[in-house]
């Protein structure tokens, strides 16, 4: 008789993987955890203990680590004296060994190391000329998929793929328990590819996309061409932006930057606002919402060329309208962002804790002798949250959580300035508010600012001539606050 061997920690998925299995007449097995719960569910299977017919060492510490499930798996089922031995010590043929890991990247301490799972799954994966090793639960489906397609077996190239994923499974948590045992400063980074691209930046650049070994995109692909490398930066920035936000929100993004940010009661109105507030550099961009995209909003936007529509879901009559624009790409997505940031810099990576630090006005110094107005301190933080999404030196220019105009991407903190209001031109800045990624390092930005409206400015401060920036400041009735948090992006 065929058997599986089954030990999990995570029990979402299994009662499926049990049926497929007993469907076709295989025995099942388990760690006690996993038989009481399969039993419960009223499946017929017997326990290790009872099994091996001895119960678990070591307080737990032994457990699977027994010739009657180890000489189950690795028996070669084409040598006769393999076979025989089996048979003489009443050992099933396991043809199936699916276990899960201690999560020990979360629970680092010795009791957490798993010996007999990654045992389990290594002996699985080196005999999958019989066996097959399944070691992530996401593999649940396609394991069933393949039982049903081949009536209870499985063919010999599925079992190697996953065999390859148990082998790497184990490697990765070896490395884990390495670094934690030898206090190295070392990240392992296991990737692998699950998005092809066409190109890279430019035609002639290669390019794929890469996820951590385990895990999926958090982006999935609804309608319209294959995404891109720039499509992905363009998304990648539209998402962590919104992602500041609890209110409705949206932005439009060209190039990796912000051309448009706007809050809004509805979406059509978070929408409206970000791609009116630079309608020209909105033009072949990508507008991305923290909110389900509506009818209405779909609406809005069918006249306009856009590269692409993010949003975490997609009323049915919004998605029944963006299906008009078939070479738009409409992508779902979920907030779901790194802690970390990785790029490569000369031979080797830098490697960073994402931006997450949270601002609260109420607690920050205002050292000038006028106060903002209240009613104005959402727009401070607004302004704040979109500038230190931009490429430095920035400047943001905002009024009723909507930007106005930005200077982004300058050498100078006064061209940045500059820029910003030279884009601001006529638009009525009465009530406006400013903001700078980084200190301004000379009164001179400040000279520029007071022949405006814009009597309110958030900035992080720290820099040696700040007593001539508040004086200016001073000097022409603007109130700033310094938060005393740098925001450069690069």
């Amino acid at each position: 008789m065929r058997a599986a061997f089954i030990s999990v920690g995570n029990k979402h998925g299994l009662i499926e993987v049990a049926n497929a299995l007993v469907q076709y007449g295989i025995k099942l097995l388990g760690s006690k955890g996993t038989a009481d719960f399969l039993a419960a569910h009223g499946f017929s299977i017997l326990s290790t203990e009872d099994y091996i017919q001895m119960p678990p060492m070591l307080e737990g510490r032994v457990k699977t680590l027994h010739p009657g499930i180890f000489g189950g798996i690795l028996a070669d089922r084409n040598n006769p004296k393999h076979m025989n031995e089996l048979r003489q010590w009443n050992v099933y043929p396991i043809d199936f060994v699916i276990v899960d890991l201690y999560p020990f990247s979360s629970n680092q301490d010795i009791e957490h190391i798993d010996i007999g799972g990654v045992a389990l799954i290594r002996a699985a994966a080196k005999n999958h000329a019989y066996c097959t090793a399944i070691s992530d639960r996401n593999d649940y489906v396609k394991l069933i998929d393949e039982l049903q397609e081949q009536k209870g077996e499985t063919r010999l190239l599925f079992r190697q793929k996953m065999a390859a994923s148990a082998f790497d499974k184990s490697s990765r948590y070896d490395a884990e328990i390495k670094a934690w045992c030898s206090q190295e400063e070392m990240r392992p980074l296991p990737l692998q590819k699950t998005v092809p691209l066409s190109y890279g930046e430019n035609p002639h650049q290669q390019a794929d996309f890469y996820n951590l070994a385990g895990e999926a995109p958090n982006f999935t692909l609804l309608q319209g061409r294959p995404l891109t490398y720039n499509n992905l930066l363009d998304l990648d920035a539209g998402i962590r932006l919104i992602s500041e936000f609890d209110e409705t929100a949206a932005a439009v993004i060209k190039h990796a930057n912000p051309c448009g940010v706007a809050l809004g009661i509805s979406s059509m109105e978070a929408v409206a606002g970000a791609f009116h507030a630079d309608e020209k550099s909105a033009f072949g961009g990508i507008v991305a919402l923290n909110r389900t995209l509506d009818e209405e909003t779909a609406v809005f936007l069918k006249p306009y060329f856009i590269e692409m529509v993010a949003a975490p879901d997609y009323t049915r009559e919004a998605f029944a309208i963006l299906s008009q624009k078939p070479k738009c790409r409409v992508v779902r997505f979920i907030k779901d962002q790194p802690t970390f940031e990785l790029r490569t810099a000369l031979n080797g990576f830098l490697l960073q804790t994402t931006d997450k630090k949270e601002l609260v006005l109420h607690e920050m110094a205002i050292p000038t002798l006028k106060q903002p107005d209240e009613q104005l301190y959402a727009d401070l933080q607004f302004a704040f949250k979109v500038v230190r999404h931009m490429k430095s030196n920035a400047i943001v220019i905002a009024k009723n959580g909507v930007t106005k105009a930005m200077g982004v991407g300058q050498a100078n903190r006064v061209d940045a300035v500059t820029q910003a209001l030279y884009r601001a031109g006529t638009l009525d800045l009465q009530n406006a508010v400013l903001a700078s990624d980084g200190f301004f390092p000379f009164a001179d930005s400040i000279r520029l600012i007071a022949k405006t409206p814009i009597k309110t400015i958030i900035q992080p401060g720290g820099s040696r001539m700040d007593r001539a920036v508040i004086e200016a400041c001073n000097d022409a009735q603007i109130s700033m606050v310094m938060t005393g948090v740098r925001a450069f992006r690069h």
